[in-house]
Formats: structure tokens, sequence, C-alpha cells
């Protein structure tokens, strides 16, 4: 259960003399553990000097490494989070963080490139794929990064991904990224795909082919306009 507004404004005035208290009372582990919540938003936040400052400071960053709470995020899934991905992963690779490269977090049970393909992180899907990063991992639906890319429209990504994924990768719907880039109507992912070598007369677990669900789609909104 996490602490409500309430709760944090009771300490209000008490920040110093509580991070004092710690540093000075707490043994090695729990000074670890302590820094661990500062060191996952550090990354979320793009915070590059407060996250090499934290870590200089024993805050951890081992493989297996995992934030606090429900997400349970790697450092790497932390940094595709956040609004300065980009700069963050870069950094992180480079400092050698890379063991958790396809480790799976949250109850969508994505890794740090499935994050990054469905915001449109290129420079970050570029980094992790070049760290390993699978680019055919399954999340918790079985989609890849591919059909994150595809479904959101990020044309440049799917174009990075192309050049080691599985292009008709399926879902457990035996949905392919093609069937969403056409659905959503995102030309340019549909364009790019199909340069990919994309089956065009796939069938999902209905049965339908890519420009089948998207001809549904056109005809249902043109009905509910009506």
């Amino acid at each position: 259960m996490s602490a409500s507004k309430g709760d944090r404004s009771r300490v209000d005035g008490f920040e110093i003399e509580i991070f004092k208290l710690v540093k000075e009372e707490a043994t090695a582990g729990q000074w670890k553990q302590w820094l661990r919540t500062p060191l996952e938003h550090a990354a979320a936040k793009g915070n590059l000097d407060l996250f090499t400052r934290l870590m200089d400071a024993g805050a951890g960053g081992e493989p297996g490494w995992r934030g606090w709470g429900c997400h349970e995020r790697t450092l790497l899934g932390a940094a595709a989070c956040g609004t300065k991905s980009d700069k963050m992963i870069w950094a992180l690779l480079e400092a050698g963080v890379t063991d958790d490269v396809n480790a799976v977090f949250g109850t969508e049970r994505e890794s740090a490139l499935h994050v990054s393909a469905a915001r449109g992180a290129e420079e970050a899907s570029k980094a992790l794929m070049a760290a390993g990063a699978d680019p055919d991992l399954g999340n918790f639906e079985d989609e890849s990064p591919l059909h994150l890319a595809a479904e959101a429209g990020h044309d440049r990504v799917v174009r990075v991904l192309l050049e080691r994924a599985n292009v008709d990768a399926t879902s457990d719907f035996q949905v392919t990224p093609l069937h969403l880039a056409a659905v959503m109507g995102h030309t340019l992912c549909v364009s790019e795909l199909l340069i990919g070598g994309a089956n065009k007369d796939v069938l999902d677990l209905q049965g339908e082919t890519p420009l089948k669900r998207r001809s549904e789609t056109t005809i249902s909104g043109l009905s509910k306009s009506c």
C-alpha cells in the first residue's frame, strides 16, 4: 500500500533529520536498500548526475536489481519509462548494466525494449538492440516490441526493430504487427513492415487479414459518425 499525500506531509520539515539518521545509523545493507527508491526514480527522471552520485554512494544496480513495489522495474526498465530515456539508457549501458537487458517486469511483463518501442524512443531502442535486447521477446499477451511500435505508429522504431525482429511475429490472438498497424491506420508503419517482408495475407485468430481488419475498422468508424 503506497503512502498517501497526507502520510508524506507528516514528515515535512524533517527531511534532513531523517536523512542524517539513516546515514549515521543504518547498516551497510539498510543503506543500500534505502537508496534503492531514489536510484530507481533518478533513472526514470533521467537525472544522470543524481543517479551517478547514488551509485557512487553504494546504491547497487547489480544484475538482478529490482525497484520496490508491484512493478519491480529493472534500472533499464525504469530509464525506459522516463522522459529522458535515450540519454539514460545509453549511460546505463555504457556503465555495463547489460545483464538485465531482457528481464521483464510489471503486470504487462515487458522488457525495457518493449517500453522504449511503445514510447517511440528510437535512440533508446537502438542502444538496447545493440546491447542484445531480444526484439522477439513476448509480453504477457506474447506481443513483441515490434507489435507495440507498430500499434503506436512509431515507424522509425519499427525500422530499427526490423533489423533483427520477426516481421510476422504473432501474439496470443495470432495478430501480427501488420494487423495492428493496419487497424490503427498507421500507413508509414504499414509501409515499413511490407518493405521488411510482412505477409499481407496472414490470418489472425478470427481468420482475418490485416486489410480485412482495416476495412472493418473503417466501416465501423463511418457507421458511428452517421
